[in-house]
């Protein structure tokens, strides 16, 4: 299975990242995502190929406790990500 996933824009609102922890908040999201698709990749292996895209994913709030916490923060947002993009697929609690 060949999956691309390109986020072009993240939008985090009333959340203040320090701008030195930008890249570690990238790459554990990122890290989330691919966590996520190699988790639930035999359910994802059901998805047409159709060439289909999704323009855009709006998610439900994420409440979080301490945005100092970047890695947690990024695994929070990696998978509120992962859940909106593929929520016709996977359904109940991610892990």
């Amino acid at each position: 299975m060949i999956l691309n996933l390109n986020i072009e824009q993240l939008v985090l609102e009333n959340i203040d990242i320090d701008p030195s922890q930008q890249d570690v908040l990238k790459a554990a999201v990122e890290s989330e995502i691919a966590r996520q698709i190699s988790v639930h990749d035999s359910l994802l292996m059901n998805i047409e190929s159709d060439g289909s895209q999704v323009k855009s994913v709006k998610v439900n709030p994420i409440f979080i406790k301490d945005v100092s916490n970047t890695q947690a923060l990024g695994r929070q947002i990696g998978k509120a990500v992962f859940r909106g993009t593929f929520k016709r697929t996977v359904t109940g609690t991610l892990k």
